[in-house]
């Protein structure tokens, strides 16, 4: 069995964590929203994907937000058929 890990560390944004990356930042935010009845299972969660770098492709960034969710996100293949799943991407792209 393979071992993957990435670091996050918490932003100064509520809900976000950011990785930094050889290209600039990647943040990832998100928002889970549960029944009020028990048992209290998600019925909606919100991730918002940020991407902040120089020269950034966003047709590569939507390619990659798009396999990541089709191919190989085990979490979302879990839950895509129980929760619905929102995901919105967008590109900053920098100076330096």
């Amino acid at each position: 069995m393979e071992e993957k890990r990435v670091s996050f560390r918490l932003s100064d944004r509520e809900h976000t964590y950011v990785a930094q990356t050889s290209y600039g930042e990647l943040l990832v935010g998100e928002v889970g929203f549960r029944r009020d009845e028990h048992p209290r299972v998600y019925t909606n969660i919100k991730i918002d994907v940020e991407v902040v770098g120089k020269d950034i492709s966003p047709k590569a960034v939507e390619d990659a937000v798009k396999l990541s969710l089709e191919k190989y996100c085990s979490v979302n293949a879990m839950l895509k058929n129980y929760v619905n799943i929102e995901v919105q991407w967008k590109v900053l792209n920098s100076n330096s």
